[in-house]
């Protein structure tokens, strides 16, 4: 799985900083990624939502519980957000 770590995308091909062109470019044509940072971790997910968008989530499972955090439209994933919804993840995981 993609992974998401320090500020940077690292996939089998492809290297790039969160909220450089390629990653826009990536965002696009992917669903999912894992996200790690000291404030936390989560798989994020794009899902369709009933109104026609394309939406992002993160989810983070502890102790058989899924907890479930919203993240934002594609141009909406900056580090500081998913540091925080990384955060919130984690003490919803407590």
């Amino acid at each position: 799985m993609p992974l998401v770590e320090s500020g940077y995308l690292y996939t089998d091909d492809l290297g790039c900083a969160v909220g450089s062109p390629a990653w826009a470019a990536w965002l696009i044509s992917h669903t999912s990624f894992y996200y790690t940072s000291p404030a936390g971790t989560f798989t994020a997910r794009k899902e369709l939502r009933s109104g026609g968008g394309w939406y992002w989530y993160g989810y983070r499972k502890h102790a058989g519980q899924l907890h479930k955090c919203y993240l934002g439209m594609s141009h909406q994933l900056t580090t500081p957000r998913m540091a925080d919804v990384a955060q919130r993840l984690a003490e919803k995981a407590v």
